[in-house]
This record gives C-alpha cells, sequence and structure tokens, in this order.
C-alpha cells in the first residue's frame, strides 16, 4: 500500500492539476484588474485569517497530530477549483471566483510555505517531528501545482479544438483518477479515520464554517452585493487539497496526515473541475443573449417645404426609380414648376 500512495498519489494529483490548467487561462490572471479591491482584500484575508482561524481551532480543540498538520497544510493551501462550480450554481461571480483560484494558485509557491512554516514554528510542532523545510516545499509546489496547471493552460492555448472535443473524456478520467485518490487514502488511512473520526470531523467542520464567516464578514464589512458575497461564502471554505495531501506525502513523508484530507473531502468536494451544461470556457457563468426587438418603420416626416402631391413620399433607403417620367418630376420639382398631368392615349 506505501506504494500506491507514494507512487500513485502523486501521478493522480498531477493529471488533477493538469485539468485545473485546462479551466484556466491568462485572462483569468489578467482580470484581476477589473476586480483590485475585491482580489486584494479577498487574498489578504485568506492568507491572514484563515490560518489564525487553524490555530484557534488547534488550541481549542488540542487533537492528534496529524489532525494539527493536516490543519495547517488546509488553512495554507491556495483555493480549490471547486468554488467555480458552487458559484456558478448559485449564480454568484463566477469570473471573480476563476480570478481568485488563478491568483491564489500562482503565489501559493510563496505564501504556503511562509504561512505553514509561521504555524508550524508557533505551535512549536517541529518538536513533535514535523519540521517543514521551506526550500522543498517551495520546489514541490513549483513542480506539482504551477507546472502541471502551466501545461494544462498551454494546452488549451495552443490546441483549443483539441481541449474542446476532448473535455468531456478528460473530466471523466479526472473524475475516476480522484474517485481513485480518495480510496487509497481512506483505506490507508482506516485505522486512523476509525480511531479518531469524531474529532478529525469535528475540527473540519468548524473550519468550514469559521472559513465561511470569515468570507461573509468581509463581505458585509465592504457592503458588497449579493453576487459578490455568495462568491466569497464559496472561495474560503474551498482549499486545495490536493498540494496539501503532496507536500504531505512527499515532503513531509507522515501519510497519517492523510486522514484530515480524507474527512475534509465530505464536508467539502474535492477539487473536481466540473461543467455546468451553459457554461462556458473556464467554467464562466452562461451568457444571456440580449432580446433584439424589430426595427421601427421609418415613417416619411412632414417637411417645412410647401406640400407637393407629385412628390411620393419614401423612405431614403429606397433606390429612385429609372423612369424617365420620375426623373423629369423630380427635375420641375427642384424648380418649383408643377407637371402637366399625364394623359392616357387612346
Amino acid at each position: 500500500m506505501s506504494g500506491a500512495v507514494g507512487i500513485g498519489l502523486p501521478l493522480l494529483i498531477t493529471l488533477a492539476m493538469i485539468v485545473v490548467g485546462l479551466e484556466l487561462t491568462v485572462d483569468d490572471l489578467k482580470r484581476v484588474a477589473h476586480y483590485p479591491l475585491h482580489v486584494v482584500s479577498a487574498l489578504l484575508v485568506q492568507i491572514v485569517v484563515l490560518p489564525l482561524l487553524a490555530f484557534v481551532l488547534i488550541r481549542t480543540l488540542h487533537p492528534g497530530p496529524a489532525v494539527v498538520a493536516g490543519l495547517i497544510l488546509t488553512a495554507a493551501a491556495p483555493q480549490a477549483i471547486s468554488s467555480n462550480v458552487f458559484c456558478l450554481l448559485a449564480r454568484a461571480d463566477v469570473a471573480l471566483s476563476v480570478t481568485l483560484t488563478a491568483v491564489s494558485s500562482a503565489l501559493a509557491v510563496v505564501t504556503m510555505p511562509l504561512v505553514a512554516g509561521v504555524l508550524f514554528d508557533g505551535l512549536h510542532a517541529g518538536a513533535a517531528g514535523f519540521a517543514l523545510p521551506t526550500v522543498r516545499v517551495m520546489q514541490q509546489i513549483a513542480t506539482g501545482l504551477l507546472l502541471p496547471v502551466t501545461i494544462g493552460m498551454s494546452l488549451r492555448h495552443f490546441a483549443p479544438e483539441f481541449v474542446a472535443r476532448w473535455r468531456g473524456a478528460i473530466q471523466s478520467v479526472n473524475l475516476a483518477g480522484l474517485g481513485m485518490m480518495l480510496a487509497i487514502m481512506a483505506f490507508d488511512q482506516a485505522h486512523t479515520i476509525r480511531d479518531h473520526g469524531a474529532g478529525i470531523a469535528l475540527a473540519a467542520a468548524l473550519f468550514v464554517v469559521g472559513a465561511a464567516a470569515a468570507g461573509l464578514g468581509m463581505a458585509r464589512a465592504f457592503s458588497w452585493d449579493r453576487r459578490d458575497t455568495v462568491t466569497m461564502l464559496a472561495a474560503f471554505p474551498s482549499r486545495s487539497l490536493s498540494i496539501a495531501t503532496l507536500i504531505a506525502v512527499n515532503v513531509l513523508g507522515r501519510r497519517e496526515f492523510l486522514s484530515f484530507a480524507v474527512v475534509f473531502s465530505q464536508t467539502r468536494p474535492f477539487e473536481i473541475p466540473m461543467r455546468h451544461p451553459g457554461c462556458g470556457p473556464g467554467c464562466e457563468a452562461p451568457r444571456v443573449e440580449p432580446v433584439r426587438t424589430p426595427a421601427r418603420r421609418r415613417r416619411c416626416r412632414p417637411s417645412r417645404r410647401p406640400a407637393r402631391p407629385w412628390r411620393s413620399c419614401r423612405p431614403s433607403s429606397r433606390p429612385r426609380s429609372r423612369c424617365p417620367r420620375a426623373s423629369r418630376h423630380r427635375g420641375l420639382a427642384a424648380r418649383g414648376t408643377r407637371p402637366r398631368p399625364h394623359r392616357r392615349r387612346a
């Protein structure tokens, strides 16, 4: 079982990150200019408040070492792509959620080692053998998160037709891989979940509720509208368990940390890139075409000149007649002379 966890788990996570990259574009990063206040404030609150929430839960509940490390890695992880699905179903701002996911994933190479290192040092977890090597964590995030996501974004940019054609099959394979990964972790940590399942579930549920409350409080403090508030409610509790699992297995070498990831995935769904039938590229909100009203018929407005009965009232867009009599009448009208009526020949 150790071989499946040590080799199969990183491969499945890498595949999941490539699929995440297929749902992101460079425009998602450029969209920060449209939401400067939203993106900066949301990222700052996630980086500061979520680790403080994990610190308070650890000090209050006094869980086991596996739960402590799981809470720390989960709180320091970037935002998961599953928040985009929740925003789509709740009719929230999906574009803002996608932008937050892309920016937090790009900044994770710096923020996650920094936040996790501060929490490990503050809780004296290093004395229990949970020292966090910062350089190795940064290397793991670069190779396990940024590189696969970049590959997925490049595939979508240079081969959009291929991605659009095989998107459903790729997501089905990814969904099966995520289910297999969850089954591997659950089977490997069955004894830990059986012995400490209640404490792990309580810590995971309190973290989700606290993170959602933090997002709601921030949105209410800035007086944001309903769509932005729901976006924060979906974004804050959604954490990327894939990269947290990768660090726990490859960097720390502690498989017991996976027990918290298994239980936490039941409170918040794993980052499964789903698509709505009406969802566009990048899992954007369905576009509503504007209702086109029929064009009004152009009416002939009365002229300031005296009425001339021999001039027909017609729209200007109508082509003029090529009849010689009609052209003669136009010439007479320009000179102000009334033409003689035409007589029918016997």
